[in-house]
């Protein structure tokens, strides 16, 4: 039977796991979040251009050339000049005058009929369409069409790269998201505070020495008792005892392991009840990253094979992240305070562990 790590505590066995330990199985590593984590970048399709289909007309650039502005400089110089040669050509300041004038006015009409001096030439180029002549066209739509089949050609080899691109792309993120998440999940599990030998239980049952034996024969490494959460027993006094703990030396995750029984054999008074506090106790290990499992006690006596192989199966499931764990073991209602007596009076205990 498969179960999911919801941590209810209706029914044995129970199984609770903490928070820290449930939000690292639940989660979800998103492609965005891994390609940033790993700086990997999804394959892009990049297509062959297309060829240049052939127009019927055709653009060329033709010179041309314009007048832009008038030269002052130019200008200047005439005047200096025009004067110069007038006045040394005449005997008097007035002839000198008159054939200056003269020779400017001579010089301006022939440089605004020569365009030069003048006026700045400026040259340019300007893009003019014209037909395309037909042969020239008919050679290159054929080019173009074979031009085409090639372009297709190409294309069809360029997405197949990039399918199988892409398909690696893929396969390479499926891979590494589980690895990845499997990294960061055992940096979840180990415990907030180590177990430590603590004092000898005065207390242990014949279920619990039946157990124990049972797991030192398959767990030998991993299980132990007597072990506590190491606190200074000065500052806190209220140290639970585990009647089991499974410790993994790899990834420090740790697991309380209890066997729960209705009532106490020699003061015949109600134990591990619904509300006698095992709750407070349980929370207490859930706050420090452990794990807790409980049994009851007729599960241990009467199918302690079972017992034992969900409890590996919840360590497996840990370790490797899965949501669920499995177990053949009967579901067994937890007891009132009330059902304790009933079961007492019933001699319920004398009964399987005789």
């Amino acid at each position: 039977m498969t179960r999911e790590f919801n941590n209810q505590r209706e029914e044995y066995p129970i199984v609770l796991v903490p928070a820290k330990i449930l939000k690292s199985i639940e989660n979800s590593l998103d492609e965005g979040s891994l390609r940033l984590l790993l700086n990997y970048h999804r394959p892009k399709l990049s297509g062959i251009p297309f060829p240049e289909k052939p127009s019927s007309q055709v653009s060329i650039e033709v010179s041309t050339t314009k007048i832009t502005d008038i030269n002052g400089c130019m200008i200047l110089i005439v005047l200096g000049v025009s004067l110069m040669l007038g006045f040394s050509s005449g005997k008097t300041f007035l002839e000198g005058l008159g054939y200056s004038i003269l020779i400017i006015i001579a010089e301006t009409i022939a440089f605004f009929i020569l365009g030069q001096g003048l006026f700045q030439i400026k040259d340019g180029k300007k893009t003019i369409s014209k037909l395309r002549d037909q042969n020239e066209l008919q050679e290159l739509t054929a080019k173009y069409e074979k031009d085409l089949i090639i372009h297709q050609q190409k294309n069809e080899i360029v997405y197949k790269k990039y399918l199988e691109d892409v398909a690696k792309f893929e396969e390479t993120i499926d891979q590494r998201k589980d690895q990845i998440r499997l990294s960061f999940h055992l940096k979840a599990l180990p415990t907030e505070v180590k177990a430590t030998r603590g004092n000898p239980s005065l207390k242990r049952g014949l279920a619990e020495l039946r157990f124990l034996e049972l797991l030192q024969k398959e767990m030998r490494d991993l299980t132990f008792i007597d072990m506590v959460i190491s606190y200074n027993s000065k500052i806190n006094s209220n140290v639970y005892t585990p009647d089991f703990t499974l410790i993994c030396p790899k990834t420090g995750l740790h697991i309380d392991i209890e066997i729960d029984e209705p009532y106490s054999i020699k003061e015949k008074l109600p134990i591990h009840f619904i509300d006698c506090g095992d709750e407070k106790r349980d929370n207490f290990f859930l706050d420090h990253n452990w794990c807790v499992i409980r049994f009851s006690e007729f599960q241990i006596i009467k199918n302690p094979d079972d017992c034992l192989q969900t409890i590996k199966s919840v360590y497996n499931s840990l370790l490797t992240m899965k949501p669920t764990y499995t177990t053949e073991l009967v579901p067994e209602r937890r007891w009132t305070y009330e059902d304790s007596y009933i079961l007492q009076s019933k001699k319920y205990r004398e009964g399987y562990l005789s």
